[in-house]
């Protein structure tokens, strides 16, 4: 058996969601690293721009094509594979009946009593 694939508007928007947070990310460095190293000027703007243009495009494809459906839909599809995979239903165990359960016990006494601990 083997998954079905996300349909075509799911996967661009978990990729324009994770692009979108590495542009921010980026833009961290830049910004960050400008001020760490004192340069007044164009790095740091350029590092501005890069967070709110990064903020901006997730903040629209958070809105526009909502991938957190697409993930959720995909977490219960890989779900129902697994119960699939694992069988319909798994055998339950007997209940003991009092005498099954006396004779457990007098052999697990009696086990430990012959090891010496």
């Amino acid at each position: 058996m083997e998954l079905e694939p996300l349909a075509l508007r799911d996967v661009t928007g978990l990729t324009l969601i994770f692009a979108s947070l590495c542009v921010v990310s980026c833009g961290w460095v830049f910004f960050f690293g400008s001020a760490w190293l004192h340069v007044h000027g164009r790095t740091g703007y350029i590092g501005i721009a890069l967070i709110l243009g990064g903020a901006t495009a997730f903040e629209l494809t958070v809105w526009l094509l909502q991938p957190h459906k697409a993930a959720k839909h995909a977490s219960h599809r890989l779900r129902h594979h697994a119960r699939k995979l694992r069988g319909a239903g798994r055998e339950q165990a007997q209940p003991m009946t009092n005498a099954e359960f006396d004779a457990l016990e007098d052999a697990v006494d009696r086990s430990s009593a012959k090891s010496p601990d």
